[in-house]
């Protein structure tokens, strides 16, 4: 298992760096192994960093100097993991060669929503230059995790996202982006879709993703945006007062919305949602046919008497109350 693996590996690591034994090769097959880690992974791996590290952090807490990239400067890229502000921002601040894997360069890209000011300072300045070395395949892993993780940052600026948006507009890393979100069976990937689409670059792919995507909940999304000409995510958290008079309220997710900068034939489009393999996509495209019914003429009926002889009872009784309101069962 990846996981396993690489708790060996740190372990091994933070035992050599405690010896002040490290090299080169350690380093790389550190790395190497860093590489396999899957995103689920990601925040489990990074804690373990930070305490199979702590006896070197903790050696040079004093200077605010650490220990491990004294004895060698790829080492800043574990030092991203430390539970010290003073050890995350050196650490930024001493990386400019392009990140070796996409865990690490998660690291680096989550310092935008360090609850410590400065780091995140450090983390604005610092991530262009690193991130114009590093390759397109492993910024649009990185970005991929991000967007699935972004709603939860509480801490991340706008120039942050900014950041982060114009780095998506990248052609390379969109095309990374889109091949991630088609080719994924399992994981959360509407997320990724959703925040990706903040911005264009994914518009004009939105077809081949509502066709070939892996994930009918993704075929879905896409046949939803398409069909309503609008691109929907959420933004963070707001409060809302149910009773002012009780002081009782709850949180809310902020849904923002943008007009896709394509269009699609509706006819078409519709159709292939209806004629869709997943009851989802199935479903959506009944929805989306109850709001255009009078825009297919003949069409219409034919493909209200196709979701009424359904298989799958919710996706039929969007077909049958179609016919039903208009006189047609």
């Amino acid at each position: 298992m990846p996981k396993d693996e690489f708790i060996c590996a740190t372990a091994a690591l933070a035992e050599a760096a405690q010896k002040q034994t490290i090299t080169a090769a350690d380093i790389a097959a550190f790395f190497a192994i860093s590489a396999t880690l899957p995103p689920a992974h990601y925040d489990a791996s990074a804690r373990q960093l930070d305490y199979a590290f702590l006896p070197a952090w903790q050696a040079g807490i004093n200077q605010y100097v650490s220990l491990l990239s004294r004895q060698h400067p790829q080492l800043a890229w574990i030092e991203l993991a430390s539970w010290n502000g003073y050890v995350r921002e050196k650490a930024l601040r001493s990386l400019s060669a392009g990140a070796p894997t996409p865990f690490f360069l998660m690291l680096a890209v989550r310092r935008l929503n360090d609850w410590v000011p400065q780091v995140r300072q450090a983390a604005y300045e610092t991530l262009p230059a690193m991130l114009k070395n590093t390759g397109p395949d492993i910024i649009a892993a990185t970005l991929c995790v991000v967007f699935s993780r972004w709603s939860e940052w509480q801490h991340i600026e706008s120039k942050g996202k900014t950041l982060v948006l114009d780095l998506a507009a990248r052609p390379d890393v969109a095309s990374g982006i889109k091949n991630h979100i088609l080719s994924q069976a399992s994981g959360s990937i509407v997320p990724i879709l959703s925040q990706a689409g903040r911005i264009a670059v994914l518009d004009g792919f939105l077809e081949q993703i509502a066709h070939k995507a892996v994930q009918p909940a993704v075929r879905a999304k896409a046949y939803r945006s398409l069909l309503e000409g609008k691109m929907t995510w959420t933004d963070g958290k707001e409060w809302i007062w149910l009773d002012l008079s009780k002081c009782k309220g709850k949180r809310q997710a902020l849904v923002c919305q943008r007009t896709l900068s394509v269009t699609t034939p509706l006819q078409e489009t519709l159709t292939a949602a209806i004629n869709d393999r997943s009851a989802a996509v199935r479903h959506v495209g009944g929805e989306m046919l109850m709001r255009h019914f009078a825009q297919l003429g003949t069409e219409s009926v034919r493909l209200a008497r196709q979701l009424a002889a359904d298989r799958t009872p919710r996706v039929a009784a969007r077909g049958r109350f179609l016919l039903e309101n208009n006189g047609l069962s």
